[in-house]
C-alpha cells in the first residue's frame, strides 16, 4: 500500500490541474470524501489549481463544501481523483480513460477496476477513512498536517456509512481516526442532530414506508412509481432516503425499496448481519457492500425476481 500512496502523492505533485469526482447521487460519505481530499490538497499543496467537480447539479450537503460545475475543456492536463466509486459508469462526470489519467481511491469491493492507478482498502468502513489514514502517512512522511475544513467532511462520510456507528463495519480503526478527527473542533452534538435530521416530507414518506411496506418471510420491499410520486408531490431523489430506516423492524432480515425514475427502477437493497445482499445486485448491473447494495432494472416483472433472490437468500441464512 505504501507503494500505491507514494504513486499518488507523486501525481499530485506533479500536476498542476487537479479535479475530484465523486459517484452520482451522492450521499454522506462521497460527498465527504471528495470535499476532504478537496480541502487538504489545497492546504498541503497551496499551488495546485484543485477543482471539487460534479456534473449533475446535487443538493442537500452545501454545508460540507461547495461544488465547481466542469467542463470537458477542463480536464486538459489534469489529474482526475475519483473517490468512493466502485465503477466508471458510476462516476459525477463522463471521463475517457484513455485520454486522462485517472486514480480511484474506494473502500468497495473493486470488481470493476478502473484508472491508472487503484487504492481500495475493502476493510475500511468508509473512503473518509481510507483518506484518514492516507493523510496519516503523508502527514508523517511529509510533515503535511489536517484542518477542521479536512476533518469536517471526513467526520460526516464516516458517520454516514457507519450508519452512525451501527453497522458491522464501524471497527477499532474507524474510533481509533475519529479520535484524531475530533481534536479538530467538531462540534459532536451539532454536527449529529444535522446529519439526523430529515425534511418534513421525507419524514412522512419514510412514515408512510413503515405503513405500507410489505413484508414476507423475512424480506421487506415496497414500490415508489411515477403514479406515486406525482399523488404524494415527490422525487426519486427523496424517496431515496427511505431504505436506511427500515431496518428497524426486527422481523425484517433484508429489504428492497424500488423507485421509479424516467428511464430505469433504482433498487436499493439492504440487509442486516451476514446476508451478502451485493451478490443479487451485482446480477442486475449493479454493486456495493454486504448490507448495503444498488442495482437498476428496467421492467416491474423484475421486481418480483428481486424479491424472491432475496427471499431465497434469507431461507439459506
Amino acid at each position: 500500500m505504501e507503494k500505491i500512496l507514494n504513486k499518488i502523492y507523486s501525481e499530485i505533485n506533479s500536476h498542476k490541474k487537479i479535479i475530484i469526482h465523486r459517484h452520482k447521487r451522492p450521499d454522506l460519505d462521497s460527498i465527504g470524501s471528495q470535499m476532504a481530499l478537496y480541502e487538504y490538497i489545497k492546504l498541503n499543496f497551496p499551488n495546485k489549481e484543485v477543482y471539487a467537480g460534479t456534473q449533475d447539479n446535487y443538493s442537500g450537503y452545501e454545508y460540507i463544501g461547495e461544488h465547481t460545475l466542469i467542463n470537458q475543456n477542463m480536464y486538459h492536463n489534469a489529474l482526475v481523483l475519483v473517490v468512493d466509486t466502485a465503477n466508471v459508469e458510476r462516476v459525477d462526470a463522463k471521463l475517457d480513460l484513455k485520454e486522462m489519467n485517472v486514480i480511484k481511491i474506494d473502500h468497495h469491493p473493486n470488481e470493476t477496476p478502473f484508472g491508472n492507478v487503484m487504492y481500495v482498502e475493502e476493510t475500511r468502513s468508509s473512503t473518509c477513512e481510507v483518506l484518514f489514514y492516507m493523510f496519516k502517512h503523508w502527514n508523517e512522511v511529509n510533515g503535511f498536517k489536517l484542518s477542521r475544513e479536512i476533518c469536517f467532511p471526513l467526520f460526516c462520510g464516516i458517520y454516514g456509512d457507519t450508519g452512525g456507528f451501527k453497522f458491522q463495519n464501524t471497527k477499532s480503526d474507524t474510533f481509533a481516526a475519529l479520535s484524531e478527527i475530533m481534536k479538530y473542533d467538531i462540534p459532536f452534538e451539532e454536527t449529529v442532530l444535522r446529519l439526523q435530521a430529515y425534511d418534513e416530507d421525507i419524514v412522512r414518506l419514510v412514515g408512510y414506508t413503515y405503513q405500507n411496506i410489505t413484508i414476507e418471510d423475512g424480506v421487506g420491499y415496497i414500490i415508489f412509481d411515477k403514479q406515486f410520486q406525482e399523488e404524494f408531490n415527490t422525487t426519486p431523489a427523496k424517496l431515496s432516503n427511505v431504505v436506511n430506516f427500515l431496518g428497524t423492524f426486527a422481523n425484517i432480515r433484508a429489504w428492497v425499496v424500488f423507485n421509479e425514475y424516467d428511464n430505469f427502477i433504482r433498487v436499493n437493497l439492504r440487509s442486516k448481519g451476514m446476508l451478502d445482499i451485493s451478490q443479487i445486485a451485482m446480477q442486475y448491473g449493479g454493486g456495493g457492500h454486504k448490507n448495503a447494495s444498488g442495482a437498476m432494472i428496467y421492467e416491474w416483472h423484475e421486481t418480483k425476481d428481486v424479491v424472491d433472490k432475496l427471499k431465497k437468500l434469507v431461507s439459506e441464512e
